[in-house]
């Protein structure tokens, strides 16, 4: 097949492009007849990825790998098409025998044109030749008239006057045959002349006119052999590029389904990961609940263990001495101090609990909306509104996800909370027992703390501030870690912004 390169141009460029058009729609645009720049491109990337030399031109191996990559299509009508490229070579030997016809022609007009440059050689000869004619006739004269001269010289002596009229006689004769003799052969080569120019405008003419009678027969020849080599070609290739049209089209279409179906199944792999999310987010708000109803059964335990001191130091009063009654009234009392901590950290456990409530709402929010944009999503069919929904899902996934991972630091902290309490009810108990006996308040073997503000401080701000407040807001600090009464307005604050969120 013919070797295409840039600057080609023709039908063979537009089934070229074609073919590649399929291939790359992103570098072949628009099809011409024009081997042009992104023609030169997209066929140097086809020749890299079929293991080919990279030269930007289409010989016979990228025209045999080109072919190859569409054989699914050719051999459906391989017989169709192997008839349609025997009649583009049938068509193509016609138009080369009509060139070589004109060529044979232009050959014929240019030996004639040599026989008009022999002619007029012949006449340039015939000039030359006429002048030395007229230049040997006049040395013949002049020796003529030398050779009357030496005879009347021979003479003179005799007849002086003779002589010289015999000279003039024998000069003018001479003279006018000289004139004669000279007339006639100028009248020869003119009229040679003039033969010749009109033999060689005759011949000339009669050239031209078949020069240009050959021209146009074989300017008409090549012209139908043309008009005839493409209308059949296109009479036979037409369906052909009619079936590369729909493979192309087929070809974007089944594209775009396949977007639209990756784009699909992006947003069902973010609703999967979203209510993974969410999932999680119940499984450690069941986990919270627990250890929150084992905090509240901690606190009645206490609360209860307390009151027994109460009333045993009450009792005391009347039953001990003074000095046991006042022993009695100080276990109590410290008791009593013992119970605050843990209702600082039942509010404390509540707190975080609502934190942790709000995390998994916000979560579950989240994945209703991935819900309703996923279901939605199913009606968009142009890929770049669907592109716009998917990536809105995938951002509400990720704060289902967010929410789930911001679960995992107040349930760690809710977690230290029921080992604190139990601790303090051992001091508890201890108490309640010296309250009853009076005995001396006993010295607890570990100190006994109570919240760490520091980190409910941190809760409140990776759970209120950093989802729910202007980032334009003045940032609170919390008050002395160490100072309860300071602490309590601004814990009650908090709480309250939290427990209102929920």
């Amino acid at each position: 097949m013919e070797s295409l390169k840039s600057g080609s141009k023709g039908l063979l460029v537009k089934i070229l492009q074609s073919y590649l058009k399929v291939l790359q729609p992103n570098v072949i645009k628009n099809i011409s007849d024009t081997f042009d720049g992104a023609t030169k491109t997209a066929v140097e990337n086809f020749q890299r990825n079929a293991g080919l030399k990279v030269d930007g031109e289409v010989g016979d191996k990228t025209w045999e790998a080109l072919i190859k990559r569409f054989e699914p299509i050719w051999n459906q009508t391989d017989s169709e098409f192997q008839e349609i490229l025997k009649q583009i070579n049938t068509a193509k030997d016609n138009a080369n025998t009509a060139i070589s016809d004109v060529n044979t022609a232009i050959t014929g007009a240019t030996e004639n044109l040599g026989k008009i440059n022999n002619a007029v050689k012949s006449i340039d000869d015939a000039k030359n030749t006429s002048v030395k004619t007229i230049d040997n006739v006049k040395d013949s004269a002049i020796e003529l008239i030398n050779a009357a001269k030496n005879r009347v010289i021979e003479e003179v002596d005799s007849s002086q006057d003779k002589a010289i009229e015999k000279i003039k006689e024998t000069k003018d004769n001479v003279i006018k045959d000289i004139n004669i003799a000279r007339d006639s052969v100028v009248k020869g080569v003119n009229g040679a002349r003039d033969s010749a120019v009109k033999e060689v405008n005759v011949v000339k003419d009669s050239n031209i006119k078949e020069i240009n009678v050959a021209k146009n027969e074989a300017t008409r020849d090549v012209n139908e052999a043309k008009d005839s080599v493409v209308a059949e070609v296109k009479k036979e290739v037409e369906p052909l590029l009619n079936r590369i049209v729909e493979v192309q089209t087929t070809v974007l279409e089944a594209r775009k389904t396949a977007q639209i179906q990756a784009y699909r199944a992006e947003a069902s792999a973010s609703l999967v990961k979203a209510k993974e999310s969410a999932r999680g987010a119940s499984i450690k708000l069941a986990e919270a609940t627990n250890i929150y109803n084992q905090i509240k059964a901690l606190r009645s335990g206490v609360e209860s263990v307390v009151k027994q001191a109460r009333e045993a130091a009450a009792e005391a009063l009347s039953k001990l001495s003074a000095e046991k009654a006042k022993a009695s009234d100080e276990a109590a009392n410290q008791a009593i101090k013992q119970d605050d901590i843990v209702q600082k950290e039942l509010e404390n456990a509540e707190t975080i609990f609502t934190i942790i409530v709000n995390e998994v709402k916000n979560a579950e929010t989240a994945v209703q909306d991935v819900e309703n944009q996923e279901e939605e999503s199913h009606k968009f069919t142009e890929l770049d509104i669907l592109k716009i929904s998917v990536n809105n899902i995938a951002e509400k996934e990720e704060e289902a996800k967010a929410a789930y991972g911001r679960i995992s630091k107040p349930l760690e902290e809710l977690k230290l909370v029921p080992e604190k309490i139990e601790k303090i009810k051992q001091e508890v108990d201890k108490l309640a027992k010296a309250a009853e006996s009076g005995l001396d308040v006993p010295k607890s073997s570990t100190p006994l703390e109570g919240p760490n503000f520091k980190n409910i401080w941190e809760l409140f701000e990776n759970n209120t501030d950093t989802t729910r407040t202007s980032k334009s807001k003045k940032k609170e600090l919390p008050p002395d870690e160490t100072n309860w009464d300071d602490f309590e307005e601004f814990f009650d604050l908090k709480t309250k912004k939290i427990k209102g969120s929920a």
